[in-house]
């Protein structure tokens, strides 16, 4: 199993118009259209887009406190809110961090900070953490 930290931010919906997303944003992102048939990076597959998604995404395999990782993720979804905001309240958004983790107390330390950007970005986060040998 893959050791290291994955952030996802996701704005998705039918409605959601990716290419004029792209044109107004900065962020390195990468976009999915419905109807199109992607290849799957991890299984060797194709599948149907269900939908429109634009993903910001971020990855860390060093050893980079999980919150610290997490917080530095908050703070560029926050910073770019004046674009992202209009698309967000339109769609729905998601923001995904999974960790796969060899440390026994490896945990999120959820700060004021992080607490202050969830609430304003103001989208549902999931946390998911594995125990890995």
């Amino acid at each position: 199993m893959k050791r290291g930290k994955f952030f996802n931010f996701t704005i998705f919906g039918d409605e959601l118009e990716v290419d004029e997303l792209t044109r107004q944003t900065t962020l390195p992102h990468e976009i999915y259209r419905k109807g199109e048939s992607t290849k799957s990076k991890i299984l060797d597959h194709y599948y149907l887009q269900k939908t429109n998604r634009f993903v910001f995404k971020d990855i860390d395999q060093s050893e980079t406190i999980i919150s610290s990782f997490l917080k530095k993720n908050l703070d560029i979804i926050a910073g770019n809110l004046s674009i992202l905001k209009p698309y967000i309240h339109n769609n729905n958004a998601k923001i995904e961090l999974v960790v796969y983790s060899s440390k026994k107390n490896d945990y999120v330390r959820l700060t004021k900070g992080i607490i202050h950007d969830l609430d304003l970005i103001g989208v549902p986060i999931s946390f998911i953490i594995w125990e890995c040998e």
